[in-house]
């Protein structure tokens, strides 16, 4: 095996083998990932289904648990649950402001919260 390949293997070893941990950290926020707060008050959760279903399709680069938790988290830490709702609420806001929204089954959505409809219909599957 040469050095590179070494190396490469080292890194995605070390990454998979901690993403268990993070990911088990948590699990007692999990609803709370996978809830689009705004879009769930005007639609039933049939309709998130279809709507997580079709941005999942749409991206499929974004069709995993794993990659949405990731892409929805970034690099941040809640103690709370409170604290994570607040940090998800305010990433929508500023997808909004920013134009980085997305039309999901005639829906203009924050891609934060196609991204939680998407997280929302894998894990209710």
């Amino acid at each position: 095996m040469d050095r590179r390949s070494f190396v490469r293997l080292s890194a995605y070893t070390a990454a998979i083998l901690s993403l268990p941990v993070d990911l088990s950290c948590t699990r007692k926020f999990a609803k709370t990932w996978a809830q689009p707060l705004f879009i769930s008050h005007l639609v039933d959760l049939k309709t998130v289904m279809a709507i997580g279903q079709s941005y999942r399709k749409s991206v499929p680069a974004e069709d995993s648990r794993l990659v949405l938790y990731i892409r929805l988290k970034g690099h941040n830490e809640w103690d709370d649950e409170e604290g994570l709702r607040a940090a998800l609420d305010s990433l929508v806001v500023t997808d909004f402001l920013s134009d980085r929204t997305v039309t999901v089954n005639g829906w203009i959505l924050s891609v934060t919260e196609a991204r939680q409809c998407a997280l929302f219909s894998i894990i209710n599957a």
